[in-house]
């Protein structure tokens, strides 16, 4: 791109690009972060095409004697002066988009902090809920075993009752019988 020169022949410099890196941007945001800076990079070109409009203007309102200034050359350079001015507005406007831009990113990398954190939040209840309920799961199962062993001799007891009355019923028989005899 050639530099216009202003009228007292200085190259008018360009414009750096003000966008910030990505190395501050989280992985959450590299797309936003791309817009942003390809929007900052617009930006610096639109602002740069404003200024070197406004040095031609200048040049051309300076160098052109009034008589000229009339009619179709009148005309041209008012033309001019208002493209200057919308390409002002469209680069304050991109400044705007940049500002919102910057907003959003700062918004995900909050958002992306604080999600992290619940992660690690949760993870840790989690491990506290496992580390009390092993413990708790721990005597449930063994106080299941522990009630299998005491229905089993329970049931071993009322077999041996069982065992103990049926004898005693038997023996009752033989002594009724004796009796009868």
């Amino acid at each position: 791109m050639t530099r216009a020169s202003s009228h007292s022949g200085e190259a008018v410099p360009p414009r750096r690009n003000m966008a910030k890196s990505d190395s501050t941007v989280s992985s959450h945001t590299p797309s936003l972060a791309r817009a942003r800076d390809q929007s900052a990079a617009i930006q610096g070109t639109v602002q740069d095409f404003a200024s070197e409009l406004a040095v031609i203007n200048a040049v051309l309102k300076h160098e052109l004697p009034d008589a000229v200034q009339k009619g179709e050359i009148a005309l041209a350079l008012r033309k001019a002066e208002e493209t200057e001015g919308r390409i002002q507005d469209a680069a304050e406007d991109l400044n705007q988009v940049n500002q919102l831009l910057e907003d959003e990113i700062g918004e995900r990398e909050y958002l992306g902090r604080k999600l992290e954190a619940t992660q690690a939040a949760l993870a840790d209840a989690n491990a506290k809920k496992s580390g009390l309920l092993f413990p708790v799961q721990q005597r449930v199962e063994q106080n299941r075993a522990e009630s299998r062993g005491a229905y089993a001799a329970q049931r071993e007891l009322a077999k041996l009752q069982r065992e103990i009355a049926s004898a005693q019923h038997q023996r009752d028989r033989r002594d009724q019988q004796v009796f009868v005899v």
